[in-house]
């Protein structure tokens, strides 16, 4: 857990930091295409603010390497199913937001792969938590077999209605804190959104960093380093709810969590990206 002075000095930046990126995005939205060199010097200026040195360093990133990142992210971005962005001025707000969840979690360690991951007793499987009734949310592991990835397809093309058809978490893996905090939620969700609407639908809480790695070969805008690598973050079905009228419903709620400054919620397209504040997660604890 953050020192309380490291948290204290966190939080005291969010509000300014969060009105610094919403008001960039909008200075970039205003660019539109074909504008890489300039994007770049508007981060750059944007970044050089002391209130994003700050919390970009609270989280132990580098703001010029993480502005020549983002010069890097403007050349080469394009649209695409791999990335949930609507636009490269989104695909840059996301990637700044998330310096949110490293400056919480900056002193949690990476899980470098899997077996270090199975090794961890911070963890644990989500199968038996469902089996023995404790998971209030849905999920569907990611699978690289041809049966499962056979049976994504078919759901996301013949029976939209049943499941998102989205690849699902690539382990069954988590925090219990996590997953008391996706349980709360779900419980909100279903009391909001009423019975008819299917339960809350988590699409990624742990990756490692080797998941992490092979999901940015695929083409998918994984980022480095990342709050879901160290097990306290999650990535939420948003989009899907639509279908059954009830995506402002979940929005809504996510939104009121993060002004409340329980979560960290990022608003990346089809999901919506979380991260719980260290400061809130004790209510999660047992």
């Amino acid at each position: 857990m953050a020192t309380l002075e490291h948290a204290t000095r966190v939080a005291t930046l969010l509000e300014s930091y969060r009105e610094l990126v919403a008001e960039l995005r909008a200075e970039l939205e205003g660019l539109g295409a074909g504008h890489a060199g300039l994007v770049g010097e508007k981060v750059a200026h944007a970044l050089r603010a002391p209130v994003a040195t700050e919390l970009i360093s609270a989280g132990g990133n580098d703001v010029l390497e993480l502005t020549a990142r983002t010069a890097r992210m403007a050349e080469t971005f394009t649209p695409s199913a791999a990335s949930t962005a609507t636009s490269l001025a989104h695909h840059i707000t996301i990637l700044l937001l998330q310096q949110i969840d490293l400056a919480w979690w900056s002193d949690a360690e990476d899980i470098e792969d899997s077996a270090a991951l199975e090794d961890s007793d911070a963890f644990v499987d989500m199968h038996d938590w469902r089996r023995e009734g404790r998971i209030k949310f849905s999920f569907s592991l990611a699978s690289d077999r041809l049966v499962p990835r056979a049976r994504n397809y078919a759901i996301r093309h013949w029976f939209p209605d049943w499941a998102p058809g989205t690849p699902g978490p690539s382990t069954a893996m988590a925090r219990p804190e996590m997953v008391r905090l996706l349980n709360s939620l779900a419980i909100e969700f279903s009391h909001r959104a009423g019975p008819e609407v299917p339960p809350l639908w988590v699409n990624c809480i742990t990756r490692s960093v080797a998941d992490q790695c092979r999901l940015q070969e695929l083409g998918f805008a994984a980022h480095l380093p990342s709050a879901h690598c160290r097990g306290w973050a999650a990535d939420l079905e948003v989009a899907w709810f639509a279908r059954f009228g009830a995506e402002r419903t979940l929005v809504e709620m996510l939104n009121w969590y993060g002004d409340q400054g329980v979560l960290n919620a990022i608003d990346e397209g089809q999901i919506w990206h979380i991260s719980p504040n260290p400061a809130a997660i004790d209510e999660w604890r047992v």
